[in-house]
């Protein structure tokens, strides 16, 4: 995309993500309860797509941006020294609110204040190499670093999620992951979307909203019924929950569960009167949302995650024809594309 690296690079003005290179995780402004005032920092969070992790781009003129909060609407503030914390403070113009982006190859950058210009936005270090990846680090400026930490990836809303929720029942929901990860980033562009996996036990329905509402492919594993899915030990997300939500972002959802297919009628769909969870996403605007009618064996969906997005992405079939030309012999339900429930444009294609 570049001739060469290391050079400060002029990027679209608009809101996206920063996801950060080295951790998985996205800034975002301090978790407490009112994200408003003043000198709050930042920290690395798993991606939930809220106005606190969305962050626009605005030039400022001699390639500088502010970096300006979705949420609070005060701007990225680099610190007076090293390996102190970045804040939020309103705007006034002034050289540590000043960033300049430096293309480092495959889609990362690195942010360099006017004040420092040789210094960076880097996650904080850790005190072990056992919390490296938790949730809550710091955001500081940093010196150069060799280990992506200073790294971001300035994305947009398209972004990818494989969710599992973790039972106690022991089944290992996520081991879909690691293919279908791999399959979606082949056809992820720079500046598009990332991919990012999160087993989790425990989801509030607004999350869970959020989630549905930023991602432009979504892919659960969970505990389903005709009327929703499970996001925590006895709660499931239900159509009325997303009665009038805006998911048109979602260009693609893969619901592995039982039953949410169920029912299923196009006419439901054309007569805006749903019956199951698949009916009314794809009236909330999704393009397509795959369901299943019946039972789902845990292992056939772990194999039919990757199984349809290498379709989808290597060989660019639909969804209708990717679900029929799967190899079923290895699933233990050998017929799981006559379960299958199509909702929304079965032609539609992830590349």
């Amino acid at each position: 995309k570049y001739a060469y690296l290391n050079v400060v690079v002029t990027i679209a003005e608009g809101t996206y993500f920063f996801h950060n290179a080295g951790l998985d995780k996205y800034m975002q402004i301090d978790n407490v309860s009112s994200q408003t005032a003043n000198g709050l920092k930042y920290e690395l969070w798993g991606f939930d797509g809220d106005a606190d992790q969305k962050w626009t781009l605005v030039h400022t003129g001699e390639g500088y941006y502010k970096i300006v909060s979705g949420k609070s609407g005060k701007v990225v503030t680099a610190p007076n020294s090293l390996d102190a914390n970045l804040q939020q403070q309103s705007y006034e113009g002034s050289d540590n609110q000043l960033w300049k982006i430096i293309n480092t190859g495959n889609g990362k950058y690195r942010l360099a204040p006017k004040s420092s210009p040789s210094n960076y936005m880097a996650a904080a270090w850790g005190v072990s190499d056992i919390d490296l990846f938790q949730d809550g680090r710091n955001v500081q400026l940093r010196q150069a670093r060799s280990d992506g930490k200073d790294e971001w990836i300035i994305c947009t809303y398209d972004t990818s999620l494989l969710l599992a929720i973790n039972d106690p029942d022991g089944a290992n929901r996520h081991l879909y992951f690691s293919q279908t990860k791999e399959n979606l980033e082949a056809e992820k562009n720079e500046m598009v979307s990332v991919v990012s996996s999160i087993q989790y036990s425990s989801c509030t329905v607004d999350t869970m909203v959020s989630y549905l509402k930023s991602c432009n492919i979504f892919i659960i594993h969970t505990h389903g019924k005709q009327t929703g899915f499970k996001i925590a030990d006895s709660s499931y997300i239900s159509m009325n929950d997303l009665a009038g939500e805006d998911l048109s972002n979602l260009k693609f959802a893969l619901l592995m569960t039982c039953n949410t297919g169920d029912n299923y009628n196009l006419s439901n769909i054309t007569n805006e009167t749903p019956v199951n969870i698949v009916e009314q996403v794809v009236i909330c605007g999704a393009e397509t949302v795959v369901g299943f009618k019946g039972t789902t064996m845990v292992d056939d969906c772990n194999k039919f995650a990757p199984a349809i997005t290498e379709k989808l992405i290597s060989e660019g079939l639909s969804v209708e024809d990717a679900i029929d030309s799967i190899n079923y012999a290895s699933y233990i339900n050998k017929k799981m594309f006559e379960i299958a429930v199509i909702a929304g444009n079965r032609s539609n294609t992830l590349r």
